[in-house]
């Protein structure tokens, strides 16, 4: 091997494997922890009395709040690529990736809501009541609140990390697809995921290591879920039967729908899937402060406010149904082509293709090529006959 050649485990398939990926994220979080890292990024931005970009409008509202936001409608949109008729992908695989997205977000809001650790700000260091205990020491609380670890804002951005997979984790039989659409995707995750992590920081919210252990989570998830399910997108060996004589030039047409359900189906499924992210996300917000909803007895207004929000929501997002209109879309009937003769029966015997003298037009496809269909034979036979009387 020369010198100056690459080593092979560089442009081998261990390079590309995301199960190297995530190993080595594992390791980077553990030398992260091991270090200690965490208090002193964390004194280097805030102060004894708090943290000065806590409450800042840009970090709190537009990049907390409106990221939040956005990254729902993002969901709503994965979902809608996901029921989208005619793309190239499979739609095997577009569930999967959406299935894989809801269960990294569940996931680490699971983790998240049975945590013992608290978040920076409610530190004695920075101000608070608690007091500084490893997320590595199970079961022991600190005297705060809890609930903080892993970053829940940072898995919006990085529970989409699913969507690489298509392209850099392909299942078997499947065309080839270029890897840098992978990439671009996960460029894109990551960016998001990193940029959300990162406000909590600078607000006081979260460590940078919780950060790192949501990106470990919601890649582990969507990994090890999307080679689950390697036999189930794995495309079938099975040949497709041939077609019956005559079936070749008239393909079957998709039925139009005859009852209701069946036409209100493009806008039925969004709003549905809407309303389903708007109950989960209210849910985990009255299991997270149920202490205080208890205690206000708010627990019927909740439930009747939040449905008539949701109403609303759903009315002022309407528009989001009318782009899977094209499931609501069916090309005209064509006309079935009667008269045409087979094509070695109009390269030798032109004068077939009329019926000497009669007046009749000629079909248009005796000027043509077209193929034979299943009536050519006995049109050919019953003008023939007419013909000789």
């Amino acid at each position: 091997m020369h010198a100056l050649s690459r080593p092979r485990w560089v442009t081998g398939p261990f390079r590309s494997s995301p199960a190297t990926w995530l190993l080595g994220l594992f390791t980077l979080t553990l030398l992260w922890d091991l270090g200690g890292l965490d208090m002193a990024v964390m004194r280097a931005i805030g102060t004894p009395r708090g943290f000065a970009l806590q409450d800042s409008w840009w970090l709190s509202r537009v990049l907390h709040d409106g990221l939040r936001q956005a990254m729902t409608g993002g969901w709503l949109l994965l979902c809608a690529w996901a029921c989208w008729p005619g793309l190239q992908m499979p739609r095997r695989e577009r569930w999967t990736v959406v299935a894989l997205a809801t269960l990294s977000l569940l996931v680490v809001n699971l983790v998240k809501n049975t945590s013992l650790t608290s978040c920076p700000w409610d530190l004695q260091a920075f101000g608070g009541p608690a007091r500084w205990v490893s997320h590595w020491a199970w079961g022991v609380a600190d005297g705060g609140p809890g609930r903080c670890f892993p970053g829940g804002h940072a898995s919006s951005g990085f529970a989409f990390i699913g969507l690489c997979l298509p392209w850099l984790d392909a299942p078997p039989g499947t065309p080839h697809r270029p890897r840098a659409t992978g990439l671009r995707w996960l460029a894109a995750v990551l960016f998001v995921g990193l940029l959300a992590g990162a406000v909590q920081t600078l607000r006081g919210a979260h460590f940078p290591s919780h950060t790192l252990w949501t990106l470990l989570i919601s890649a582990g998830v969507s990994w090890a879920g999307w080679r689950l399910a390697q036999p189930w997108l794995t495309p079938s060996k099975s040949a497709r039967p041939a077609p019956a004589v005559g079936e070749a030039d008239h393909p079957p047409r998709r039925p139009r729908p005859t009852h209701l359900l069946a036409v209100l189906r493009p806008l039925l499924m969004p709003m549905a899937c809407m309303l389903a992210v708007l109950w989960l996300s209210r849910a985990g917000l009255a299991w997270w402060q149920a202490d205080r909803i208890a205690q206000a007895q708010a627990a019927p207004l909740v439930w009747w406010e939040g449905l008539r929000f949701d109403a609303v929501l759903m009315g002022l997002a309407w528009v989001l149904p009318a782009t899977l209109t094209p499931w609501m879309r069916h090309p005209p009937a064509q006309p079935a082509r009667v008269g045409c003769l087979p094509a070695r029966v109009r390269r030798h015997r032109p004068a077939a293709c009329g019926l000497h003298g009669t007046g009749a037009p000629r079909p248009s496809c005796c000027s043509t090529t077209a193929g034979p269909t299943t009536s050519s034979w006995s049109t050919w036979a019953t003008r023939r006959k007419w013909a000789a009387r």
